[in-house]
């Protein structure tokens, strides 16, 4: 695919479980094009840089534990400097009751930690999909 993925989480093996989920069960990704940092600072200039090289991020999943930056900033920073890259909120515990907030702060969808990975590839290809029609 000629989009580039963010996964960005504090939790090594969240982020990289994503990672390889999405390039193996999804497919058709350039792994060199599918980013997995811990910190929301590394997260927002890794998708600044890949914009103004001309690349296309075609989904963001944006855990709310993140380095530096929480996934909370990384979602209003991508919101409203990209508003037409897909976010997909992640987080685990009572969070699942601020699925609204994220939403209503410009985010694409929420998965909860602990979910079937076919739910969140389904969100992502949703949001591929949305980007292709756009």
């Amino acid at each position: 695919m000629d989009y580039d993925v963010l996964v960005v989480s504090a939790y090594q093996s969240i982020r990289e479980g994503i990672k390889q989920d999405v390039l193996e069960k999804l497919g058709g990704f350039d792994p060199s094009k599918v980013y997995a940092t811990m910190s929301g600072k590394e997260a927002i200039k890794t998708i600044d840089d890949v914009v103004a090289g001309g690349g296309r991020v075609g989904v963001a999943i944006v855990d709310l534990k993140a380095l530096e930056v929480d996934g909370l900033g990384v979602l209003e920073h991508l919101a409203s400097n990209y508003p037409s890259i897909p976010i997909i909120m992640t987080s685990g515990g009572d969070a699942i009751s601020d699925a609204p907030t994220f939403v209503g702060k410009g985010a694409y969808a929420y998965f909860p930690k602990g979910g079937r990975v076919e739910s969140l590839l389904g969100l992502v290809r949703s949001a591929l999909d949305k980007q292709t029609k756009a």
